[in-house]
């Protein structure tokens, strides 16, 4: 799990059961932070795995079939496991494509490489579950010498193995679409999280979450900023999400009815509880590629933004409240990656010279679409710096972007000229008005 969280975590627990923070001295501290031999690591690992097995098991409702015994390993080594897993699953095959488009988003700095979320995933754990091999990890470089912290993450980790041996934990690397693998993580991850700090609530004191939270290092390696986000949003988002259905059903029975029968389709469902208890599905969305086929363009790329990482890319520009707004419209989406002559594959800077992205969302209703438009045209002046050339056009870093919406949609389009941007938003429907028209 993300190690910035267990202070997050620790601090909620504290206020739902109402206590007054404890603040750990300096002694104590320095003591938290002190190194763990390995060795010790493994013998307090074990020795109170049992007790927040069964503790983890009443609070969750179910029993487990065996308990995991915990391992100690590094964060390279952890790394490691992850990058081997990803490449015989064949997981790494779209990282080129993916990185080309959100560089060319904005969403990735010039000096991050989205490999990078992989390489340095030890980084952010301090321990972990493997749904795969049925594995319990502690890192040794990232947990210190204290046995509230140890008892801490194995809440969260044994949760993932209880439900793993109730449910199957879902793949989120076997969902067809982006989107819909950040709602898959944000209901496994929130499930873990709500009862991490329910334990801590229950079976901890203020004065041992204080010491086990000085103990915890925050730094999330080179894995770029807008993953990072994501992941802390699977876990804490997620958690609000699990929070409701147990409030709705009074009880673990509607997350459960998720994880064995129904995940959420979107991060729209996670986002807004009733919409997964409806079954709102997303709209399916196509993009029209005959400008695109005629002049040679192949597609290499394809997905779903969804409802969170349209409010991500909107943040870059507008502020966080028209952002919210504008996303929320959200009802279905699609975007895909062209190439002409390269792959994406080592595109330089912006990655806007030799690729097009379209990128077309269907809204709720047309105001919504208008509300969309308005928070594009932020984004891309504010947010990428796009220079305006004419109603709807925009010059940016590499190339050029236009954006319009119709009735209830929106499109954006980047591309290496205006002309044609401009004329792959014209494609998708005849009379789009300019992005942020009334």
């Amino acid at each position: 799990m993300l190690s910035i969280l267990l202070v997050t975590a620790a601090a909620l627990a504290l206020a739902g059961a109402d206590r007054t923070p404890a603040v750990a001295t300096e002694a104590e501290q320095t003591a938290a932070t002190a190194a763990l031999d390995p060795a010790e690591l493994v013998r307090l690992s074990r020795e109170a795995t049992p007790t927040v097995a069964r503790r983890v098991a009443g609070i969750r409702g179910l029993r487990f079939g065996s308990v995991p015994e915990p391992e100690v390993t590094t964060g390279e080594r952890l790394a490691e496991i992850e990058r081997r897993e990803l490449e015989r699953g064949a997981g790494t095959k779209g990282l080129a494509a993916d990185e080309a488009t959100v560089r060319i988003l904005g969403l990735l700095e010039p000096s991050e490489q989205l490999e990078d979320a992989v390489a340095s995933s030890g980084d952010l754990a301090a321990a972990a579950y493997d749904p795969r091999t049925d594995r319990l990890y502690v890192v040794s470089d990232a947990v210190s010498a204290n046995e509230a912290l140890v008892e801490f993450l194995l809440s969260h980790e044994l949760t993932h193995a209880l439900e793993d041996q109730r449910f199957g934990l879902p793949d989120p690397s076997a969902t067809s679409n982006d989107d819909g693998a950040l709602a898959s993580l944000a209901l496994t991850e929130g499930t873990a999280t709500a009862i991490m700090v329910e334990y801590a609530g229950l079976h901890m004191s203020p004065l041992e979450l204080a010491v086990g939270s000085a103990a915890v290092d925050p730094s999330t390696g080179d894995v770029p900023a807008f993953v990072v986000e994501q992941l802390e949003w699977a876990y804490l988002g997620g958690m609000e999400f699990i929070n409701e259905l147990r409030r709705v059903a009074d009880g673990w029975k509607l997350v459960d009815y998720a994880l064995g029968t129904r995940p959420p389709a979107s991060t729209e469902q996670v986002l807004h509880p009733d919409k997964y208890i409806r079954d709102e599905r997303p709209a399916v969305v196509r993009i029209d590629r005959a400008e695109l086929e005629r002049d040679g363009w192949q597609l290499a790329d394809r997905g779903v933004a969804g409802e969170y990482s349209t409010r991500q890319l909107l943040e870059l520009g507008a502020d966080s409240d028209l952002a919210e707004r504008a996303a929320a419209g959200w009802d279905g989406d699609r975007f895909e990656l062209w190439r002409r002559g390269s792959a994406p594959a080592g595109c330089e800077a912006s990655c806007r010279e030799d690729l097009v992205l379209a990128l077309r969302w269907q809204l709720e209703s047309a105001a919504d679409a208008r509300e969309l438009g308005r928070a594009v045209g932020a984004y891309i002046e504010d947010g990428l710096g796009g220079s305006s050339e004419e109603s709807g056009a925009w010059t940016i870093d590499g190339g050029s972007v236009a954006a319009a919406p119709l009735g209830d949609e929106v499109t954006l389009v980047f591309a290496p000229e205006t002309a044609l941007a401009r004329s792959v938003v014209a494609s998708q429907g005849a009379g789009a008005a300019a992005a942020g028209a009334d």
